[in-house]
């Protein structure tokens, strides 16, 4: 089984992916101007803290769930979901 830090570490990779998503493509389609790759590396940082509350909120549910191994693949949309509470983006 995969352990808990490889877990975490590949959930908060696919929370930057999505956050990359939303401050570029996500942005275009909504003709807004995408952020610069160094816009993104500072809003990632400003959020680190958000970023590892989503990252351990989505752990701790599903272990509290007892469905740790869907995590050993997770999907684009376990994390999706939860971002959209915790991190807000600009206009």
């Amino acid at each position: 089984m995969i352990s808990e830090t490889e877990i975490k570490s590949n959930l908060r990779k696919m929370a930057i992916d999505e956050i990359q998503f939303n401050l570029t493509l996500g942005r275009e389609d909504n003709n807004k101007k995408p952020f610069t790759n160094e816009e993104i590396s500072q809003f990632v940082d400003q959020n680190s803290e958000k970023i590892d509350q989503c990252v351990n909120e989505i752990y701790n549910d599903y272990e509290a769930d007892d469905e740790l191994h869907r995590l050993v693949k997770p999907r684009q949309s376990q994390v999706r979901e939860y971002l959209v509470d915790i991190i807000s983006y600009p206009e």
